[in-house]
């Protein structure tokens, strides 16, 4: 009987699951359609309302008073290309952003702390390099994903060009029907880049600037060398595809070698201290009540 229940009762909860995913779709959908239809009505969040326009209207500002060194604003700017949100920052806008950050801190450092000198600081310091460390970590997301991504998108060009198509229909294909990832995005802005004119070299040396990714610039250069010298597209998007192949395993068992390593920490750290806790404190209290 109470196996009966608990059965029951998880068929229950499995069935009200489903219904409210359904519910959450349909909402999404129905959204969706309301702004395709009126997109005055699409909602904006306070960040597109408030903190944006700030940010614009005070990046030519701060930008002129306050200059960054150029190899700071070179690595900003670099790391900027991978930022896909609602709005793309410049490197201005971004040195902006540190500096309301850095107030944040500030501020919140006097209302918590009052008029204490060393949280004001730590606060403020933090939040002025709080975006460096969101950017980086932003960037180095992308390029994983990229990354991994590089031998299926390869295959499944390779299979598109090997069916009879071009370069460039294959591309298309491959964007039209791929679900959307930051490789395909890449791909998407270099089919538009050609649909508007650029030359097809300097739309792939273009596209290998802004990924900046060593296994996707050997691809790149690749099909520019295929183009230049009339060599089989196919045959070289086989041998690209099997060498990202390769090189993505070899990354996979060098941080399975690497793992052993980054675990002694934590073992030492948190692991034995507790192990040692539980087999000798016993025996201590013992020994201390004993004598």
């Amino acid at each position: 009987l109470v196996f009966i229940s608990f059965f029951l009762f998880v068929l229950v909860l499995h069935e009200l699951k489903i219904k409210s995913l359904n519910l959450a779709r349909l909402k999404s959908a129905t959204k969706d359609i309301i702004n395709e239809i009126n997109p005055a009505h699409k909602q904006t969040s306070i960040y597109e309302k408030s903190i944006y326009p700030l940010i614009k209207k005070l990046a030519p500002i701060l930008g002129a008073k306050f200059p960054f060194p150029e190899k700071y604003r070179k690595k900003i700017e670099t790391q900027l290309k991978y930022f896909k949100g609602s709005y793309r920052f410049s490197t201005d806008e971004f040195i902006v952003l540190k500096y309301l950050s850095a107030l944040f801190g500030a501020f919140a450092s006097v209302v918590i702390f009052e008029n204490n000198l060393l949280p004001f600081t730590i606060l403020a310091s933090i939040g002025f390099f709080l975006p460096d460390i969101w950017l980086k970590e932003k960037a180095t997301k992308k390029k994983n994903l990229i990354l991994r991504s590089i031998p299926t998108t390869l295959d499944l060009l390779t299979a598109c060009v090997e069916a009879g198509l071009s370069l460039d229909s294959g591309i298309h294909k491959l964007v039209e029907k791929s679900s959307r990832s930051p490789i395909i995005e890449e791909f998407a802005q270099l089919e538009q880049e050609l649909r508007l004119g650029k030359s097809k070299i300097d739309g792939w040396i273009d596209m290998k600037i802004r990924v900046d990714i060593p296994e996707f610039s050997s691809f790149v250069s690749s099909i520019i060398q295929a183009q230049k010298f009339g060599t089989s597209i196919a045959e070289t998007l086989k041998i690209q595809a099997e060498e990202a192949r390769l090189k993505r395993f070899q990354r996979v068992e060098k941080s399975a070698m690497e793992m052993p390593v980054k675990l002694l920490f934590p073992l030492i750290v948190f692991i034995f201290p507790t192990t040692f806790i539980v087999l000798f404190g016993p025996i201590i209290i013992q020994l201390l009540k004993t004598f």
